[in-house]
């Protein structure tokens, strides 16, 4: 099982949204063989919100770094 990070869009209503770590890995490009430093994790990954059509989910390095 997967873990689950919850973050706040950045819509009017800010909602909760909760996202699986293998739904934001799949968004990190990787080299086979390769482990990944902090240099390759990209600056902000941007996820839809769940709930809302205007709101995003900005994860920054920073964020992801903590979970891996």
């Amino acid at each position: 099982m997967s873990q689950i990070i919850r973050k706040k869009c950045n819509g009017t209503n800010k909602h909760d949204n909760e996202f699986k770590l293998t739904d934001l890995i799949i968004k990190i490009p990787m080299v086979r063989g390769h482990s990944t430093s902090g240099d390759e994790i990209p600056e902000q990954i941007v996820m839809k919100c769940r709930t809302c059509t205007e709101g995003r989910v900005v994860f920054t390095r920073e964020d992801l770094q903590k979970v891996l």
